[in-house]
């Protein structure tokens, strides 16, 4: 009677790994190519690079305990979790950096980007800060983990993820650690990014929304405010961002505003409802939206119920 099984019969089956195969393949010559680069002698290793970036991707798609598939793949628990970080540390050395996908992101002609943070959790970790309370605890998620921020296109494609901070860490201050002064530049050549009102302050080119006046509604918002969102949100008007839930924002509605901006050469032409303008002093036009011929009720764009600070 063996120890592992107790006694019971055990029942083998056939399991598919739903990764496509070429994804497999991939990960195994980055993992080939890393061994010959520390000089490991070719049939010393337990696994070969295959059977080693199935046990990986095994991780990432199912998230399983490491001991199972150690024991799946014929290997020691301590081998296992050795195979499983060398795979980690490989992929993560082929993420690019925040300036090579800003540059990417330009010369693909992108017009905004998203910043958002979420948290990654994990088993409690040992730390305090400097009140007392476990670094790593987030009280925003009432969990252990860490804070991990991360850019987005306009369609949700994630492009750039950052080092991790404790779980306790701020957004904004995150993201002035990691992300903030590239996005400075990257704003400054005309590619803004948009963020959530956790990052309210993080400076020009991170467009944020407005707060709303406790105890009032959104029309309570100042003039200028909500003109300048809607003049943003029109020139910036696309059917991929209008059509599109990223993970850091929810769909954009349709402009309903009328409002005046400074008089532009060419005024924007948003795909959407209908705009008419007309000029009522010198320096200024008033733009209309209208649906079905009939002007719309005044109001500001909203991106999750807020106007955009610009």
């Amino acid at each position: 009677m063996s120890v592992a099984t107790r006694g019971f019969t055990l029942v083998t089956y056939v399991a598919t790994l739903d990764v496509p195969r070429h994804v497999v393949d991939h990960l195994s010559r980055l993992l080939a190519a890393h061994r010959r680069r520390i000089g490991t002698p070719r049939g010393s290793r337990a696994l070969g690079p295959f059977r080693q970036a199935v046990l990986v991707l095994r991780w990432f798609r199912e998230r399983g305990c490491v001991h199972c598939l150690a024991r799946d793949a014929g290997v020691s628990q301590a081998t296992g979790y050795r195979y499983l970080h060398e795979g980690i540390d490989v992929l993560a050395d082929q993420a690019p950096d925040l300036h090579e996908v800003l540059t990417h992101c330009q010369q693909a002609g992108m017009t905004r980007l998203i910043l958002d943070g979420t948290l990654i959790e994990s088993d409690r970790v040992a730390g305090v800060r400097e009140n007392g309370n476990d670094l790593w605890f987030s009280q925003k998620h009432k969990s252990f983990g860490g804070n991990v921020q991360f850019l987005s296109a306009p369609d949700g494609t994630p492009l750039w993820v950052s080092d991790v901070e404790p779980g306790s860490t701020p957004d904004i201050t995150a993201a002035r650690t990691h992300a903030l002064p590239a996005l400075y530049k990257a704003a400054a050549a005309g590619l803004p990014t948009l963020a959530d009102k956790g990052y309210i302050g993080a400076g020009i080119g991170i467009l944020v929304p407005v707060r709303r006046p406790k105890g009032r509604t959104e029309q309570a918002l100042c003039r200028s405010s909500k003109s300048s969102a809607c003049h943003w949100r029109r020139s910036c008007w696309s059917d991929s961002l209008a059509d599109t839930r990223g993970p850091a924002s929810s769909a954009i509605r349709a402009p309903k505003c009328s409002l005046e901006i400074p008089h532009r050469a060419e005024s924007p032409r948003p795909r959407g409802p209908n705009l008419t303008s007309h000029s009522d002093a010198p320096g200024r036009l008033v733009v209309s939206c209208h649906r079905g011929g009939a002007p719309t009720k005044a109001g500001a764009l909203a991106w999750r119920g807020s106007s955009y600070r610009v």
